[in-house]
């Protein structure tokens, strides 16, 4: 069975220039390893808080990064994530746990953010019309104080 991690860089303090040199690096590893679980090369990690998984689909590890990542693989709060597919011998699988979503205007001047989706109310109330939002999950509740 495949199964699937997320990583996050930044918090490992890993200074890849590419996401895709540590996925190799670490699916290396794991393969490195066959009489050992994913679960376990992955551990140090994962105590560190930095690795979430297995999920069984990509789409889902995936959603542990606060939104669609840029073409750095970073996410909105500057957080660089991995992701890795490797072989399952266990039939464990995490959930992702339901995160605190907020709406951030797509706007780079406006900085708005709400709890509801649609269009930003901080450029309606400055007279622009429909300015679409973006879904960010807040795992740390980073912007609660907001």
């Amino acid at each position: 069975m495949k199964a699937f991690y997320s990583v996050n860089m930044t918090l490992l303090g890993i200074s890849y220039k590419s996401s895709s040199n540590l996925k190799h690096d670490l699916e290396d590893k794991i393969k490195q390893f066959p009489s050992y679980s994913a679960r376990i090369v992955l551990m140090p990690f994962q105590a560190l808080g930095a690795c979430h998984g297995p999920f069984d689909t990509l789409e889902k590890a995936t959603k542990m990064a606060a939104n669609d990542l840029d073409e750095n693989d970073v996410d909105y709060f500057g957080v660089k994530w991995c992701f890795i597919e490797c072989e399952m011998k266990d039939v464990f699988y995490e959930s992702v746990p339901i995160p605190t979503k907020y709406y951030v205007c797509t706007n780079s001047d406006c900085k708005g953010v709400q709890r509801f989706k649609g269009s930003c109310g901080t450029c309606k109330s400055k007279g622009k019309d429909l300015v679409p939002t973006s879904e960010v999950r807040d795992w740390d509740r980073k912007m609660e104080v907001l």
